[in-house]
């Protein structure tokens, strides 16, 4: 018995210190899951978020990282149809 808690003992003291780096990896499709709820709860549509590599260069903007950092989320903005539609609505200069 009293060798079955030394045992217990020692495999918690060598696996707690690797608990936290553990919790600091989130996966990547919950940190999209959770920046799309909170997208989708401000009215935000049209849009694409997408997993890099982060030392990927990038023109969009940066919404999270996971993996422990070696990830990051993009946002990209889709063109919204609404805004095409009101620009072939208008009439050209000189028609």
């Amino acid at each position: 018995m009293k060798h079955a808690m030394i045992k217990t003992s020692l495999l918690l003291g060598m696996l707690l210190p690797f608990a936290p780096t553990h919790a600091a990896k989130l996966a990547c499709d919950a940190i999209k899951e959770k920046i799309t709820t909170k997208l989708e709860g401000k009215g935000v549509h049209d849009y694409t978020l997408k997993v890099i590599s982060k030392n990927t260069e990038t023109k969009h903007r940066v919404v999270g990282v996971c993996e422990g950092g070696s990830q990051k989320v993009i946002y990209i903005r889709k063109k919204s149809a609404k805004k095409n539609e009101t620009a072939d609505a208008e009439p050209k200069a000189g028609a």
